[in-house]
């Protein structure tokens, strides 16, 4: 009897160290392709937020050129017809 629950201790023990193993080798053939992709994200954010300055910046001018009264918390506010 006793031995049987050594046997299913190691049984589990092994099982664990399995589990562990499949975990940490996927995550050693993960990790580089998330840190790429953490990087290309990065590029893109940067990339994005310069095009939007650059967009700000004309439509700043263009609120200027046609003398706009703009106020940012305006929101968007279509005309009615009442």
């Amino acid at each position: 009897m006793i031995e049987t629950k050594f046997q299913r201790i190691e049984e589990e023990y092994q099982a664990l160290r399995n589990a562990q193993n499949t975990i940490l080798y996927d995550l050693d053939r993960s990790l580089p392709a998330i840190v790429t992709a953490i990087e290309q994200n990065r590029q893109a954010i940067e990339q994005n937020r310069q095009a939007i300055a650059v967009l700000d910046s004309k439509m700043n001018a263009l609120i200027s050129h046609f003398d706009v009264d703009y106020k940012p918390s305006m929101g968007f506010a279509p005309e009615s017809d009442e």
